[in-house]
């Protein structure tokens, strides 16, 4: 053997180090030494960005439930929940309302309004910002048990000259600073916690402080595993020390390929039967719909977004003829609600009626809730305002199955956002 040769596994091994060199000379700035730890960051870093850049355009359920607490108190109350579909399509999170179909490009912010803390950036922002920049400056804080798995953890953080994080209150909108750590499992290098803590907030956001943990998990997208945000959760406090809470989680992961039109539920075996052709109608306006509620509305489990399904009572009629037969589906969005005591707790809630639906037929309307009830059970009243909001009142109050309401239809131009 020539002496001048050396072994394969040195040749393997210089190989390896020389990759290891060259990928850590691509994510981490130019100043850091090469260290075992900068190179196992940017092991990390790299796999991360190859899931963050190699995951299909996909949608999720998303559901938030938003929260408060005053200061000093004991525990978060209940505001609502929200039901959205969340849809990552290159690289952008849009949004819709389940079983729409219609993605926005509108922010999270805009499309369900105020009622407590909400936010954008835990689908994937938050992720592309820590793994894939060159803003954050680590230190790494060593090995962690977590579930008998051994993790890398990791600090991180990144001044505000440098930041994309954008806070928004009301009407304000802010960038900030944020800092924060993230956990990689020690094996796959897969993440599993990623914390984001705001930092130099301005003080026009009256804002003390805001933070979120997203907890990961795999997710079959396509024919491949990725990591996903399972849950997030965000914590926001302002200067007396009231906190704003939204926990969400996302379910029911799956590619999105934009080619037809989306379905959010199950498939039935009635989806299989043939197609038949069904006509869009026009309803008059002043046409009264009197129903009966098919899906049950309970405040913590009914989330805003959902579609609430009632059947027609009695046929309905304009100038003698039969415009709705009896027997007809009218489907509803949950578009709000309100939680409030008067000697006893009060739910006002908004009911926006989307679709009348019957043999041969279908029409997309426009309509206001006029009545409801009476509700047969001691100590629950129901009733409609002025303005076609519900409300109920009493002791847990909630609308069972059965109960009678009845819309007038006002033709207008239908709104996306409830």
């Amino acid at each position: 053997m020539d002496g001048s040769k050396k072994p394969p596994g040195i040749i393997f091994v210089m190989v390896r180090v020389a990759i290891a060199l060259l990928l850590a000379a691509t994510v981490l700035p130019a100043e850091d030494p090469v260290t075992p730890d900068t190179i196992r960051l940017a092991r990390i870093r790299y796999h991360m960005s190859r899931n963050l850049t190699q995951i299909p355009n996909y949608t999720c359920t998303q559901t938030i439930e938003r929260s408060t607490r005053r200061a000093k108190g004991r525990r978060f109350q209940l505001i609502d929940t929200l039901r959205l579909e969340v849809a990552l399509v290159n690289g952008n999170e849009m949004f819709a309302w389940p079983g729409s179909g219609r993605f926005s490009d509108k922010k999270i912010t805009d499309l369900v309004g105020r009622g407590g803390a909400i936010g954008n950036g835990a689908f994937a922002g938050h992720a592309r910002s820590v793994f894939m920049s060159g803003a954050p400056r680590f230190d790494y804080e060593g090995e962690v048990m977590r579930e008998s798995r051994r993790v890398y953890r990791y600090r991180y953080s990144v001044p505000l000259l440098l930041s994309n994080y954008e806070i928004r209150i009301g009407e304000l909108s802010e960038k900030v600073g944020f800092s924060g750590y993230f956990e990689s499992d020690a094996l796959t290098l897969e993440p599993r916690e990623l914390e984001v803590n705001a930092e130099e907030i301005p003080p026009t956001l009256k804002l003390q402080s805001a933070k979120s943990r997203m907890i990961y998990r795999a997710v079959r997208i396509g024919e491949k595993d990725f990591s996903l945000p399972e849950t997030a959760e965000l914590v926001m406090m302002d200067l007396g020390g009231n906190e704003s809470r939204n926990l969400t989680t996302l379910s029911g992961c799956r590619e999105y390929t934009g080619e037809s039109v989306l379905r959010f539920d199950e498939p039935t075996e009635a989806a299989l039967e043939p197609v038949t052709v069904t006509e869009a109608v026009e309803l008059p306006d002043g046409l009264l719909l009197e129903a009966k509620l098919e899906t049950p509305i309970r405040h913590g489990k009914t989330a805003i977004g959902d579609i609430i399904e009632a059947v027609l009572l009695q046929p309905a009629k304009s100038k003698g003829r039969v415009m709705v037969p009896k027997g007809a589906r009218l489907r509803a969005r949950f578009a709000g609600i309100e939680r409030a005591y008067v000697r006893t707790e009060v739910l006002k809630m908004q009911l926006r009626l989307e679709q009348v639906e019957f043999p041969g037929a279908k029409a997309a309307v426009s309509a206001i809730l006029v009545e409801a009830g009476p509700i047969i059970a001691r100590n629950l009243r129901v009733g409609v305002d002025s303005k076609g909001i519900l409300w109920l009142s009493g002791n847990q109050p909630e609308l069972s199955r059965g109960v009678r309401l009845v819309w007038r239809i006002e033709n207008k131009e239908t709104k996306e956002e409830p």
